[in-house]
């Protein structure tokens, strides 16, 4: 049975998860009434604190319930009222009657008026992944005496963790909002003589006008400059606005001296919640070149077919070098797929060696290596030893990682063979992570699930289904559009594409959440066994304009060798209506060579990777970005974007 993956940005993806409505939420939680709540389609926690938008439009209320027994719903108050000015109104648009009116100046001498329950609405609701029963409502802004105080929204259950639950309800108030793209970025290979430039652009994701106070470096620096700053006091205006400026370009010029940096544009404004954004750019003067090279390299993996006694060991070797002027460093290498009791490792300084024991598979004799990081000079290189201890003819297969940077970060791993051939499955992107489909209502959305065999056998695939969420409830919005015939099978190493198309002609607007679920014959255990590409999709996105992926072109990767470190960069990808998050990048292959054993398949990451293509021949590598609106905890996905790159031998 193939091993979870650890998703690196667990943050970016938990929090999309934790922000489903009702139709894609989580279903029965233990034995008592769970009372949970959304406004405008997003789950909102006790105590969360939300705020009507700048047309005052009103905020949509759902409550409902995710336990197993009834949740009964004792009173709806607002409270604490200052003079935020806020009506219910029930979910045919009826204003209440003028007794189950919230008094709106709040008197400690008199108790808050209780709004009970409106007429028509259950006053006890079943769990509504079975009943369907939910208490729908608006909050409304009608401004007549005093402004800009908030109110509170009290909700009495039975609910024996949650109560009683309180929703702060804010009026809009203006004020400008900063974003930086990119946000940040990492100089390769510029020289003093050779200088890199990359142009940055402000813009206004706010509601009022920006003024630019001014841009400096938190570290003042001859090696980093910004050519062309702007005036003091430049004032940047939102989009659409009509008013005036609304984007400002600046570009910093990097010419290193002598040692890898790293320092922060400062761009200061009145924003008031980010007066000070800080930009981080890295650069260095000289990459450092990673190469990785063992004995059966050409057979594909680290060849342990031939120990297949139970108990019997053998010993192989990986040697890691830097051939590049600059450094790498190394992370410890780890092994993150494969039966831990089969496979053990050490890593050792250069100048170990191998005892002869006439089978390729002697004890590895060095010094070890103590710690989790080692720095690799030029033309400097350790040892990795790797045991695998036989269970049976069998055997386990299994995956070395290791991660380094030189300076981008980059990710290679190594496969190893133990017994017989066999395939090992694993899915793109991550296992863990969500594949997020956004589309304005009415149009379609498509994104690739890539189906690896990272093993050095057949694997067959059984068949592929769409898994509603909520099979009664949910429309078919997910089509699996590739034609996928029953025990497809994927060869060594191999790769299966599979498009999945998010169709937005459905009546609620909402968040839908389903799997596709993938059944494949398991070698290890000659069993039909399953595994899920999580899938959510939305159409809720009206207003906002989505983050655009750029992998580059062709040409930005003409120099490709095997062999060679390739650093794929998505630095030009463009951030929309909300920055891109720092860690929002993630990438994966969905094309090569046939005999190449290659995998890119990494989330959470920034712009930059650095990987090893293995053998000349044709690559294709996707990316997808996501932009956080952090006031509101949102995340906005990017389509994918895909780019060709040709590796020479």
């Amino acid at each position: 049975m193939d091993k979870a993956r650890r998703f690196v940005v667990g943050f970016a993806v938990m929090a999309i998860a934790a922000s489903q409505s009702f139709c894609g939420g989580q279903g029965a939680q233990g034995t008592r009434a769970k009372l949970a709540v959304e406004v405008n389609k997003q789950n909102v926690e006790n105590g969360a604190t939300v705020q009507f938008n700048k047309d005052q439009d009103p905020l949509s209320i759902v409550v409902w319930n995710t336990g197993t027994r009834p949740l009964e719903i004792e009173t709806l108050k607002l409270e604490d009222g200052g003079n935020a000015d806020v009506q219910l109104i029930d979910k045919d648009f009826e204003l209440l009657d003028q007794t189950r009116k919230a008094q709106y100046g709040y008197d400690p001498e008199k108790p808050v008026t209780d709004l009970g329950l409106f007429f028509g609405l259950p006053t006890s609701l079943e769990n509504t992944s079975i009943a369907n029963e939910l208490l729908e409502f608006q909050a409304v802004y009608q401004p007549q005496t005093l402004g800009g105080e908030d109110t509170v929204l009290r909700i009495d259950s039975n609910d024996t963790t949650d109560t009683p639950f309180f929703l702060t309800i804010q009026p809009y108030v203006k004020a400008p909002k900063i974003a930086v793209t990119p946000n940040n970025y990492t100089f390769v290979n510029a020289t003093k003589s050779n200088p890199g430039f990359a142009d940055f652009t402000i813009t206004n994701v706010g509601s009022d006008a920006l003024r630019i106070n001014g841009i400096s470096f938190k570290n003042p620096t001859d090696e980093f400059e910004v050519t062309n700053p702007p005036n003091q006091g430049t004032m940047i205006y939102p989009a659409g606005s009509g008013a005036g400026l609304t984007e400002l370009k600046f570009t910093v010029r990097y010419a290193p001296i002598d040692t890898p940096d790293e320092n922060q544009v400062l761009v200061k404004s009145n924003d008031p919640t980010a007066p000070s954004v800080g930009i981080v750019v890295r650069g260095e003067t000289q990459a450092g070149q990673i190469s990785i090279t063992y004995g059966d390299q050409a057979a594909g993996c680290m060849d342990f077919q031939k120990t297949i006694n139970p108990g019997e060991m053998c010993t192989k070797v990986v040697n890691v070098a830097n051939v590049g002027p600059g450094i790498v460093n190394v992370k410890k290498p780890v092994i993150e797929q494969g039966d831990d009791t089969a496979y053990t490792l050490e890593w050792y300084q250069v100048g170990g060696v191998q005892v002869d024991d006439g089978k390729g598979c002697g004890e590895f004799q060095g010094t070890p290596i103590n710690g989790p990081l080692y720095s690799l000079a030029e033309q400097r290189s350790l040892d990795i030893a790797v045991t695998y201890t036989a269970s049976g003819a069998k055997g386990v297969n299994g995956i070395l990682v290791l991660n380094y940077a030189s300076p981008t970060e980059g990710k290679a791993e190594i496969p190893m063979c133990g017994g017989s051939p066999k395939g090992e499955i694993d899915i793109a992107p991550p296992k863990g992570s969500q594949v997020t489909f956004m589309a304005l209502d009415g149009q379609t959305s498509e994104k690739t699930v890539v189906i690896m065999n990272k093993g050095n056998g057949d694997l067959t695939i059984r068949g592929l289904k769409i898994v509603k969420a909520f099979p009664e409830l949910d429309p078919d919005a997910f089509t699996i559009k590739t034609d996928v015939a029953p025990d497809t099978i994927i060869p060594k190493w191999g790769l299966l594409p599979i498009t999945i198309e998010f169709n937005t002609d459905y009546d609620n607007a909402i968040y839908l959440n389903a799997t596709m679920e993938i059944t494949y014959l398991d070698p290890n255990t000659d069993q039909d066994t399953t595994i899920d590409a999580s899938l959510k999709g939305s159409k809720d996105i009206e207003g906002v304009d989505l983050p655009v992926a750029d992998p580059g072109s062709t040409t930005d990767y003409a120099d490709a060798k095997a062999g060679q470190a390739l650093i794929l960069n998505g630095a030009g990808s463009v951030s929309g209506s909300f920055p891109i998050y720092d860690q929002g990048y993630t990438w994966f292959v969905s094309k090569k060579p046939a005999n190449s054993s290659l995998f890119l398949n990494q989330s959470g990451t920034g712009p930059q990777v650095a990987i090893i293509p293995d053998v000349a021949g044709e690559y294709e590598f996707r990316l997808v970005v996501f932009s956080l609106d952090d006031a509101n905890n949102l995340f906005y996905f990017s389509n994918e974007a895909a780019v060709t790159v040709n590796v020479q031998p």
